[in-house]
């Protein structure tokens, strides 16, 4: 959960647009921007208001808010109401986006954690046998 938290925040506070040494901008396609933000309703979801339902699906008069609805419904039925494996999908979407520098950190975020929790079974095993 420590680990969602600090990719999220890293998200939400980071520019929206990157750009390389050469001045070229760095994009997150937008199919895994709305991964994330799928993903992120998902795991953020803590009462039936936090629900997607049919009736609520914006009109083809707002493309944004449409596209962003059916992401939150598709990845719902990924997750169903397991806001950790929401989380979890969140965080490896961000991580694998190591073309960005957003990306790269969010890699590490999620590179220490599962180092921690190797270390922590690790550590469960050793004293279970002592």
């Amino acid at each position: 959960r420590l680990c969602f938290e600090q990719v999220s925040s890293l998200i939400r506070n980071s520019p929206a647009v990157e750009y390389d040494e050469y001045g070229n901008k760095i994009k997150v396609p937008d199919s895994t921007r709305l991964q994330l933000y799928g993903y992120y309703k998902c795991a953020t979801a803590v009462d039936e208001d936090d629900i997607p339902v049919a009736s609520k699906r914006p009109s083809f008069l707002d493309p944004v808010g449409r596209a962003k609805f059916d992401a939150w419904v598709e990845c719902r039925k990924v997750c169903e109401e397991n806001m950790g494996l929401a989380m979890e999908k969140y965080v490896e979407i961000a991580a694998a986006q190591n073309h960005t520098l957003v990306g790269r950190k969010c890699e590490e975020i999620y590179q220490d954690a599962m180092e921690n929790i190797r270390n922590l079974a690790q550590s469960s095993q050793d004293s279970s046998f002592g």
